[in-house]
């Protein structure tokens, strides 16, 4: 069984001793509520960041991007796996 914890970017510094600790002995985390900045905290200081990101992945590929996709790949990006 792997173990959840909340983890989104308004978690991330204080998510980092338990992911440390989880890291040294081969833990690997899953992230449930990885998209609360889009459902629960809409207007917070991470939406801009979001936006911004979006707009320049969906420049980049042609394609259309949603801002829960920037966070499942942010989440990607540190190497712990999206539960939705």
């Amino acid at each position: 069984m792997k173990p959840k914890i909340e983890y989104n970017p308004y978690l991330y510094k204080s998510s980092q001793p338990l992911l440390e600790y989880m890291k040294k002995y081969n833990i690997l985390a899953t992230s449930w509520g990885g998209i609360t900045p889009l459902v629960h905290l809409k207007g917070g200081p991470v939406d801009p960041v979001l936006v911004s990101i979006r707009e320049r992945l969906e420049k980049d590929t042609g394609k259309t991007v949603t801002e829960g996709q920037v966070l499942g790949l942010w989440l990607r990006y540190q190497g712990i796996p999206q539960i939705t």
